[in-house]
């Protein structure tokens, strides 16, 4: 039997999801696919799980590995495919329809392609999305049309797509041995190589959002910073300008929000000489004046660094001043500036939102009430936990309410956080 696509997922302590991804997979109506699980040292009910799918579908293969990241996850998952493409499930994401593999490999076929996608969906909390905090996010075609990668230049979404196996044998390539951001390099590598790609207008994948935390750590942040040199690297090398500044974008919020730990805890200065290098080969090849000039001199970084810290004091002020904290903002930012404030022993009265519907009815006990029902008080002060990109409607929405003692929280603050050795670091420069 000819395998027409391998789905390969990557899994680790997914229980919750499982069930969902794997229904969305086994159901599809494209004949002669495999399915191939890799379990990444699961220490929850994921295991047991695949094992009852298995036992049910003869189509499906699992591996097992000691943890080692989903980059290297689908690397063994790779090996062992036999399908003419590939395709790369998230364990806890989802195809949307029945007939979405079927859609890719069909048009694969009749526009002789080597790679094929369809829309990435947004899932948050049972509601479908097209709209993505990042406004360049690029996860979506209104129209069927072949696509030149030196026009589209974005690395991000791979899992929309199935590639031709062959093109990966004879290119080498694979995911990086990153814990983050392998996914941006491997798709880069895939879409140079191809030169183009087909896209349908049709909705493929379920992309789950705001249903976890992320935690970096050094290695994750390092990882994910050279994850972006890589991509900033084919950039130059390819002449891909826009990529370049699309990655300068990424890397700059990366080292403001994480590197100083990297910086504090040794000193260690290669990895922002490394980042600084790259930008200097940006500037000379595109002519461009970079707008970060922070990366290029320790000082400098360090009195970014102090700078925060003195924004972190003026917020402490506020919160004497103010006896009553609301947060607007229910999702993954307020979330964070709630744990910010419990940091502090601070318990925020709401998490204010505009659509009640849409939301929970309260997180850790603490009611979650729609703009309309929030009565402004004189003591109080609201702070705006939202994407930076959307800071500009809910300062209307308060606006058009009279709220007036409204806090733009800095999340860059958040790096600064409960580390007084750093602190005083800081503030000796």
């Amino acid at each position: 039997m000819d395998i027409k696509v391998s789905v390969i997922i990557p899994i680790y302590n997914v229980e919750k999801y499982l069930s969902q991804c794997l229904d969305s997979v086994l159901s599809q109506t494209l004949e002669n696919i495999e399915v191939i699980c890799v379990d990444d040292g699961s220490t929850d009910d994921s295991v047991r799980i695949l094992a009852e799918y298995l036992h049910v579908h003869s189509n499906m293969i699992i591996l097992t590995q000691q943890n080692s990241g989903s980059g290297l996850a689908r690397n063994s998952g790779l090996e062992i495919a036999r399908g003419e493409y590939v395709i790369f499930l998230d364990p806890d994401d989802f195809f949307i329809s029945n007939d979405a593999l079927e859609a890719l490999y069909y048009k694969a076929q009749t526009e002789q392609v080597f790679v094929c996608g369809g829309n990435i969906v947004k899932y948050v909390g049972g509601i479908f999305s097209k709209e993505f905090a990042d406004n360049r996010a690029k996860h979506c075609s209104l129209k069927d049309e072949r696509i030149l990668f030196k026009d589209y230049q974005y690395p991000y979404g791979h899992g929309r797509y199935i590639i031709s196996r062959r093109l990966l044998l004879e290119n080498n390539i694979n995911y990086p041995d990153y814990r983050r951001g392998q996914d941006i390099v491997f798709l880069c590598k895939v879409l140079v190589c191809a030169k183009e790609f087909y896209v349908v207008n049709k909705d493929i994948y379920a992309y789950r959002l705001q249903h976890k935390e992320e935690i970096f750590t050094r290695k994750k942040t390092e990882d994910a910073i050279n994850a972006t040199l890589d991509v900033m690297s084919m950039a130059l090398d390819n002449k891909f300008e826009d990529l370049f500044f699309l990655m300068l974008i990424d890397i700059n919020k990366m080292v403001k929000l994480y590197l100083y730990t990297v910086l504090m805890e040794g000193d260690d200065w290669e990895l922002i000489s490394k980042v600084n290098d790259m930008l200097y080969r940006g500037e000379v090849l595109f002519k461009r004046k970079l707008p970060i000039d922070y990366l290029m001199n320790k000082d400098k970084y360090m009195l970014y660094l102090k700078k925060l810290s003195e924004e972190n004091d003026k917020y402490d002020e506020l919160l004497e001043k103010n006896k009553e904290i609301v947060i607007y903002g229910a999702g993954l930012w307020g979330k964070k500036i709630y744990r910010y404030l419990k940091d502090k022993k601070i318990t925020p009265k709401y998490f204010v939102v505009s659509n009640k519907e849409q939301n929970v009815s309260d997180i850790d006990g603490i009611p979650i009430i729609s703009i309309i029902e929030l009565e402004q008080k004189p003591d109080m002060l609201v702070f705006i936990g939202v994407p930076d990109v959307s800071k500009g409607d809910v300062k209307k929405i308060l606006k058009e309410y009279d709220f007036c003692n409204v806090l733009d929280f800095n999340y860059h603050i958040l790096s600064l956080k409960n580390d007084k050795d750093i602190a005083w670091k800081v503030k000796r420069v």
